[in-house]
Order: C-alpha cells, then sequence, then structure tokens
C-alpha cells in the first residue's frame, strides 16, 4: 500500500513547488512594486538601513557587467572614502577610467568583511577590494548578534554549496527575500519605521556619507575606549587570513588599509598597542597575499589635521577628500605604474608593499 502511495506523494510534492513558484512569480513583482513606491524604508538584509545601499548598488553595478573597486569596511569607509572622488583622481592621475563603490557595514568586523570578500564580491568580479580596517575589528563586537540575524548574516552561516548560491540569489533579485525583515518588523512592531538613510548624513549614489561638521580638538578622550585596550581574538585573526588567501587564489588585487584617527584618540593608544596591530595584520596577511597601508601615524594624522574630522574615529567630507586621493595616488602607482606626484604626502603612511 505504502509503494503503491509513493507516486501519489511526489506527484503532490512537485505540483505543491509548482504553484509555490507560481506565487511567487505572480507575487514578488507586485510586492517589489508596491514596496519601492510606497514603503518608505530599503530592505533591511543587513544589520541597519545605510549598509544596504552601496551593496545594492554593487550589484547593479556586476549585472550591468562593471567591474568596481570595492571599498569595505565599518562606518568609517562610509564617511572616510568617496568613490566619486577616488573615480576623478585615478582618470586625472592615469587619463584611465575606473568605477568604485562603497559597501561599508555598520561595526563590521573582520568575519563580515571576509563573508563580503568571499561570496559576493570575489565571485561578482570585483576589480580590486579596499578592505579599510580598524583596531576594533578584531573581536565580538555589538553588532555581531545583529548580523547574525540579518537575512544575509544568516545566508552567510550556510556551508558552501546550492542553499548558500541560491540565499545570496534571492537576496539580490527577490522582493520577498530583500523586504522580509521589513515586513516582518512592521507587522509585530519590533522597531519603529525609519526614514532615508538613518543616522547617517546624505548618502550618494556610492555609498558614501558627507558630514561637513569638524571634531573639538580639545576634547578629552577617557581610557579605555573601544580601541584601547587593544583586543585581538583568534577566529578575527583568521578572518583577515582567510581574506587575503581568497584574494590570492582569485588573483584579486587587496588592500588592507588601516585607517586613521583624530589625534586626541590616537595620543591615548599605548604605542606598543599601534606595534601590536600592525605586525598581528603583517602576519595574518602574509606576504605577498595582501598590500597594507597603515595611515594611523602620526606624521598622516599631523598631515590630515583636526579640521578633516567629524569626531574621533570619522572623517568629514574636507578629510574624505584628502584622504580619498591619497589612496588613489598610491593605487595608480603599484597597480598602474604611474609615479606618485612630488607634493604627494604618501611617505606618511606605512606600506608593506
Amino acid at each position: 500500500m505504502s509503494g503503491s502511495n509513493r507516486p501519489v506523494t511526489v506527484w503532490r510534492l512537485l505540483l505543491t513547488l509548482l504553484c509555490l513558484a507560481i506565487v511567487l512569480v505572480v507575487c514578488d513583482p507586485i510586492v517589489g512594486l508596491l514596496a519601492r513606491r510606497f514603503y518608505p524604508e530599503p530592505p533591511y538584509i543587513l544589520l541597519d538601513l545605510p549598509s544596504f545601499y552601496g551593496l545594492d548598488r554593487f550589484w547593479q553595478m556586476t549585472d550591468a557587467g562593471q567591474k568596481p573597486i570595492v571599498f569595505t569596511g565599518s562606518s568609517m569607509v562610509f564617511h572616510g572614502v568617496s568613490p566619486h572622488v577616488f573615480d576623478s583622481s585615478i582618470a586625472t592621475l592615469t587619463g584611465k577610467s575606473v568605477v568604485s563603490v562603497d559597501v561599508g557595514v555598520t561595526g563590521q568586523t573582520s568575519d563580515i568583511a571576509r563573508d563580503l570578500v568571499q561570496n559576493i564580491f570575489i565571485p561578482k568580479g570585483a576589480s580590486a577590494i579596499f578592505y579599510t580596517t580598524e583596531m576594533r575589528a578584531y573581536a565580538a563586537r555589538i553588532t555581531l548578534a545583529s548580523y547574525q540575524r540579518s537575512p544575509l548574516g544568516y545566508i552567510m552561516q550556510f556551508e558552501p554549496g546550492l542553499r548558500k548560491t541560491l540565499g545570496l540569489w534571492l537576496l539580490q533579485h527577490s522582493a520577498l527575500a530583500r523586504y522580509h525583515n521589513n515586513i516582518h518588523d512592521l507587522l509585530t512592531g519590533a522597531r519603529p519605521i525609519e526614514y532615508g538613510v538613518g543616522y547617517y548624513n546624505v548618502l550618494d549614489d556610492r555609498g558614501h556619507a558627507s558630514a561637513w561638521d569638524v571634531q573639538d580638538a580639545t576634547l578629552s578622550m577617557p581610557i579605555p575606549n573601544d580601541f584601547t585596550p587593544l583586543k585581538i581574538e583568534a577566529p578575527y585573526q583568521a578572518a583577515l587570513t582567510e581574506i587575503a588567501t581568497a584574494c590570492q587564489q582569485s588573483n584579486t588585487p587587496c588592500i588592507v588599509v588601516n585607517m586613521p584617527l583624530h589625534r586626541t584618540l590616537y595620543q591615548v593608544i599605548p604605542t606598543t598597542e599601534l606595534a601590536q596591530f600592525r605586525t598581528m595584520i603583517l602576519e595574518s596577511l602574509g606576504k605577498g597575499k595582501a598590500a597594507f597601508w597603515d595611515f594611523n601615524t602620526d606624521s598622516c594624522i599631523a598631515w590630515l589635521g583636526d579640521k578633516s574630522f567629524l569626531d574621533r574615529d570619522h572623517l568629514n567630507e574636507p578629510g574624505a577628500k584628502k584622504f580619498t586621493y591619497l589612496l588613489a595616488v598610491l593605487y595608480a602607482h603599484q597597480f598602474m605604474g604611474q609615479p606618485i606626484p612630488a607634493e604627494s604626502p604618501v611617505d606618511c603612511a606605512y606600506r608593506s608593499s
């Protein structure tokens, strides 16, 4: 009896899957149209709304056949790097055109960066990757739980294979998958609806957040703070090595950039911890796997000056323009064979290669 029922059961399963596919095909575009037209939030696929914009722009670029240069990191990259300034600087320096995009994640740690590099940036064909790192990125932060609960963070916990590939495809292409968290939070009242880009100032079309405020240079910095004492945990250090290995195996140029800090913060971090952090980066990357540019130095911080900072660890718009130009000069030199202009203060940075 059970054997005779098996074909019926299989056909019922197939019919159910077919009906589900038809519903998705019909409903998904409608959900997407209504959400884009009437719902004030973008898809909540990461741990906050602003983190969506750069990632979605990256997907749009690669779907259009472009191979963008990607800047990823924490909120420090949102404020500190302007893709438009980078692209125009490269054009001025070399006469060649590139296209770049900020794909930051608020509170990003090295394991989040690894997830993006291994599963999205490299597979989708990024032409180069800047990982703008910081001293807080190598130990668990309060953002970890939010990331793991987010649709993207949840999918990243799958083993490599069809399930993970399908999940990432749905997050890029399916409105029902992209707006799942928004709909859930709206129906359950889990949080208030957000508008625009949340707590950042205006985000441009490449994911850069512009802010024109200036840090009060007289502010004192308490100890301890979230930069010091330095915390380095093994899984996060290993994630940096995995980034470098993935870049090497895919022949993708990768640069790890230690972001500059305001002098009031930089001066309270012990020199031993600064040296320990640099040594950890170099050991984790390994010889030849990825370049390391450290801008958190006395001379770089002095060159940027107090008026380049929004606060203790974020550059403002004038600072972002200065800093991004310096990145472009070094990139044009190391990866495009362009001589360094005589007036460029690139020697302020420590460079591994």
